[in-house]
Formats: structure tokens, C-alpha cells, sequence
């Protein structure tokens, strides 16, 4: 039986709870400013949450995000966050079906492991889940160079609509078991001329 615990606490200790005070202050901090966004967002008629690597100062997945805005005018664009964050604000009626008209999962290659989490939660959340111009495969971000995408059937078959970027993207989904995507093209592709310049 170990004597009990006197008022102070050994430094390590000390700053070891000051750390993970700290760190949960900054978790429901960045909800809650989350949370207000969202609450200030509710005034827009059609709100579309955007799956994808949305902030991550990447010139090409802003891009996407633009082509998506581009693509769905009048909407309001809202990126889709982690999947413990998104139930949360789902609690608060800010997320899911009772929120969002939509959820896309966006432009990229995000048919793979990384991604399955975001998309499996907004499944369940009962919400309209597509994809619009998605790649299939390894993300090349931390991700091997042949991904397995086999969990990936079963969701897709949830989804409204399955739109990926080309060819190889359709023919991968078909050899793991899913035949319901329709070859849209790469969502960058909304950022182009409509027609050539002179």
C-alpha cells in the first residue's frame, strides 16, 4: 500500500499534468472555435461538408477545394474534420445529416488508407456521402505505393454517387469488388478555361 499522495507533486510530474492540462485546454478550445464557426455558418441554405487535406498549406488540395466551390456555387464549403471532432459537433446538431445537405469527399487520391476514417464517419452519421473526382491508391503521404482498398467497396455501395478522377481509378475499385463508379475526371479540372485562350 503506497502512502497517499501529499498537496505537491514531484516536478516531472508537475509538468507532465501542466502538459496534458495544456493540451486538453487546446483540444476544446480549437472544438469550440470550430463549434462557433459552424453556428456562424448556419445561416447559409446548403452547407456541404469537404472531405480532404483542406489547411494543410498544399497548393494542389487548395486547388481542389476551390474546383469544388467552383462546381457547387451558392454552397458553403465546410471542411470535414477528424472523425472524434465531427461527432462532437454532431451533438450539437453542427454536423451530419441534421447539418450538412452533403458530404464530398474531394479531389485527390483519397480512396485509400488514410481517409477511410473520415469517410466511414460520415456514413454513419447518417448524412448523403459522394465522391467527386477522387483518386484511388496510396496518397504517396506517408502511405506505401500499393495501398489495399479493399474496405473500400462496402462504402462506396453507401454512397449517393461515386465519381473518380480517371480510368485506373475505376478499373482498381472494379478488381476489389465495386462496379458503380463513374469516370468524372480530376476535380481540378473545374479550374480550367472553358474554352482556350487566343
Amino acid at each position: 500500500r503506497g502512502r497517499p499522495l501529499s498537496g505537491r507533486l514531484p516536478a516531472p510530474l508537475a509538468a507532465a499534468r501542466r502538459y496534458l492540462m495544456a493540451a486538453r485546454a487546446a483540444g476544446l478550445n480549437a472544438l469550440a472555435a470550430v463549434a462557433l464557426e459552424r453556428m456562424r455558418d448556419r445561416r447559409h441554405p446548403r452547407r456541404i461538408a469537404y472531405i480532404g487535406a483542406v489547411g494543410e498549406a498544399n497548393l494542389g488540395d487548395e486547388a481542389m477545394v476551390e474546383a469544388a466551390r467552383l462546381l457547387f456555387p451558392g454552397a458553403c464549403l465546410i471542411p470535414y474534420r477528424v472523425p472524434w471532432r465531427e461527432a462532437r459537433l454532431a451533438q450539437l446538431g453542427l454536423s451530419g445529416p441534421r447539418y450538412f445537405d452533403l458530404i464530398l469527399l474531394g479531389g485527390g487520391t483519397l480512396i485509400g488508407p488514410y481517409w477511410l476514417p473520415f469517410a466511414q464517419a460520415a456514413l454513419d452519421s447518417g448524412a448523403r456521402v459522394a465522391t467527386l473526382g477522387t483518386g484511388v491508391g496510396s496518397s504517396g503521404f506517408r502511405e506505401a505505393g500499393d495501398v489495399a482498398v479493399a474496405p473500400w467497396p462496402a462504402l462506396l455501395s453507401r454512397m449517393a454517387r461515386v465519381g473518380v478522377r480517371g480510368p485506373r481509378s475505376a478499373a482498381r475499385l472494379e478488381a476489389a469488388g465495386f462496379s458503380g463508379a463513374e469516370v468524372v475526371g480530376d476535380l481540378a479540372l473545374a479550374l480550367t478555361a472553358s474554352s482556350p485562350a487566343r
